[in-house]
């Protein structure tokens, strides 16, 4: 993970129980949204326990966050919702990192030759 200074700021003075914070939509360097940080509450708890048992009993392939944010209330909604729409990013693979760095940092990339990306 990334976070923005920006990020980080927005995540600590906005949190209260029950919210989340991502991005909704594709960024620069990934094809599809976000959530970069979840504050619990009672309400979240007990979705996360059902879809864990679903997934535990068979009924659900994968738990990501986005099924909790859609179990718990729907689509996004600024009554629930932040969006952080900047460089804040997950980073899963060290392609993914590359590739972000070559955006938002390309001073400290990898040659594309030794990281296995392409030049473009």
């Amino acid at each position: 993970m990334y976070y923005s200074r920006l990020a980080v700021r927005r995540i600590l003075q906005q949190a209260q129980p029950g919210w989340f914070f991502g991005r909704t939509h594709r960024s620069r360097s990934k094809n599809h949204g976000e959530l970069f940080a979840v504050v619990m509450d009672t309400h979240l708890w007990d979705c996360a326990e059902e879809l864990r048992d679903a997934h535990a009993a068979g009924k659900r392939k994968r738990l990501i966050a986005w099924d909790l944010y859609g179990k718990a209330y729907g689509k996004p909604s600024p009554q629930n919702f932040s969006a952080i729409d900047d460089e804040t990013e997950d980073l899963d693979t060290w392609g993914e990192y590359q590739a972000w760095l070559r955006i938002w940092r390309p001073e400290q990339a990898a040659p594309a030759w030794q990281t296995g990306l392409s030049g473009s």
